[in-house]
């Protein structure tokens, strides 16, 4: 089924995805091989869980006002408006429109697919 990401702060799933990141690093990965036949299921199981923990804390993250807008930012998507909280492109319609335009312009997007606008 479809999961639906939780409202989670920012800053939280910033400061989660960090840690989880980490742990999952010292343990290798999914796969990850013990002497001790126990241990290794007991790894095993906490990659998994984490795996999923991430996977809602990522979702949750993009989902975010603060997240957009450094998305937006960083690929150069905001004008000054003279307007406080209005300098990013906020909605979808302008956000899909400046990913149709594709590189300069151009009305492709990715792989050279032609996108057209629906309306």
């Amino acid at each position: 089924g479809v999961k639906i990401a939780e409202d989670i702060d920012y800053d939280v799933c910033l400061k989660k995805i960090a840690e989880i990141g980490k742990i999952m690093g010292e343990i290798g990965s999914g796969d990850v091989v013990h002497p001790d036949e126990d241990e290794q299921k007991r790894l095993r199981e906490e990659y998994v869980r984490l795996e999923q923990d991430m996977e809602k804390y990522s979702n949750a993250l993009v989902l975010t006002d603060e997240y957009r807008e450094e998305r937006a930012r960083a690929q150069g998507l905001t004008r000054p408006t003279g307007v406080p909280g209005r300098g990013v492109i906020g909605s979808r319609e302008a956000l899909v429109g400046t990913i149709a335009a594709g590189p300069r312009g151009r009305g492709r997007g990715r792989g050279g697919v032609l996108l057209r606008a629906r309306g």
